[in-house]
């Protein structure tokens, strides 16, 4: 890889480029507003709930900027977020982690998200799921 390669990482087009994912909900300023960078010879991103270096993948491209809606839109605090976060059924963990977790404001409850198709989720949508008086411990979007 040359080092102009290495000093300008794909574009999000380039790295959504085929796949299932669209940003169709999100504003201009919006995904102008998430850097990527070159780690290895790949482009990277910084999480925005944890500051954690993340693979640029398209599921993580689109979690970014739902997380970005979160915070700058509805004025969520980074405390109050969690990012891949085990969801417990009674007892037992699930296989699969949520993908966003909005803890309720006193009480710690948690309120999540899966993202495997995020494309069909609206922000008016993720508004309604997070504010609704839902069964508390856990409220499913798929």
């Amino acid at each position: 890889m040359t080092a102009a390669a290495k000093a300008n990482p794909p574009t999000l087009g380039e790295i959504l480029h085929g796949s299932e994912y669209a940003l169709t909900i999100f504003s201009v300023k919006e995904i102008k507003a998430l850097k990527l960078f070159d780690k290895s010879g790949k482009p990277y991103l910084k999480c925005l709930a944890t500051d954690k270096d993340r693979p640029a993948k398209p599921e993580e491209i689109v979690r970014q900027l739902y997380l970005q809606k979160l915070f700058t839109h509805y004025g969520y605090p980074k405390e109050r977020i969690r990012v891949e976060k085990e969801v417990y059924f009674g007892s037992t963990v699930h296989e699969k982690r949520a993908d966003i977790v909005v803890l309720e404001k006193d009480t710690r409850r948690q309120r999540w998200m899966r993202g495997d198709a995020p494309t069909q989720f609206s922000t008016r949508q993720i508004a309604s799921i997070i504010a609704s008086q839902m069964q508390p411990t856990i409220s499913a979007i798929r």
